[in-house]
């Protein structure tokens, strides 16, 4: 996601402009699939675990709420990158 608004700028291709459309669908996917992860990891959580076992949750929640925020600015980005493209704005060598 983060490579396709970037090349908004640098690179933006036909093949680009149809991943930009994409854009929106994959962060809800990005969204709903951290929600069911987190889900699924608090379910477990409830469950008698190995101590190596219990250690490694939060360190997986941790990981995949880092996931969803990068969706999150891929979007903020894209907006961002768009505006730019809008605007013409070139940036210098």
């Amino acid at each position: 996601m983060t490579a396709c608004v970037l090349n908004i700028y640098a690179h933006n291709d036909e093949k680009n402009q149809e991943r930009v459309k994409t854009l929106e669908q994959r962060e809800e996917d990005v969204d709903a699939r951290q929600h069911d992860i987190a889900d699924y990891l608090s379910r477990l959580m409830l469950k008698p675990l190995a101590p190596a076992e219990s250690r490694q949750i939060p360190v997986l929640l941790h990981c995949t709420n880092d996931a969803e925020k990068i969706g999150d600015y891929a979007m903020e980005l894209r907006d961002l990158m768009l505006k730019i493209q809008r605007d013409e704005v070139r940036f210098s060598e």
